[in-house]
């Protein structure tokens, strides 16, 4: 089940612009709508909502939070394999794979390029086989 949008909505648009896949949607000054099949649930909208209008998947108000406190993917790289799983699964585009450093391809390892496209869905945690990756406070 998808978030969704309650009667406290004031129209702001946060929710639109900081939504990584387009599922929300309204106008300026009405209560806003989310689609429940884009909706990945990451969770960005209600940390977001300045009205905290926003109910999680099971109707629980999503706490508004600043997106400087919003966690973001540490890597451990020992353990990587290189799979590029996090990569791909990511929403927003926010996780790069290094160059690779040896011969043939292999090598490249995930680092967060692009910190503050990072929605905190944890796609990046969830798929990655070797566990590698935490969301954490800090991005290291």
């Amino acid at each position: 089940m998808a978030h969704s949008i309650g009667d406290l909505c004031t129209g702001c648009t946060v929710c639109v612009k900081v939504c990584p896949t387009g599922a929300t949607s309204g106008s300026r000054g009405e209560r806003h709508a989310i689609d429940p099949e884009r909706c990945i649930d990451c969770g960005a909208c209600g940390r977001s909502c300045p009205a905290s209008a926003i109910a999680d998947e099971d109707g629980a108000a999503v706490a508004r939070l600043p997106r400087k406190a919003w966690k973001r993917p540490a890597f451990e790289l020992g353990p990587c394999i290189s799979c590029r799983a996090c990569a791909r699964s990511c929403p927003t585009r926010c996780i790069d794979m290094s160059p690779p450093t040896a011969p043939g391809g292999s090598g490249s390892f995930p680092s967060l390029a692009r910190p503050s496209a990072c929605v905190s869905c944890g796609y990046c945690v969830d798929i990655c086989p070797v566990s590698c990756i935490a969301l954490a406070s800090e991005a290291v």
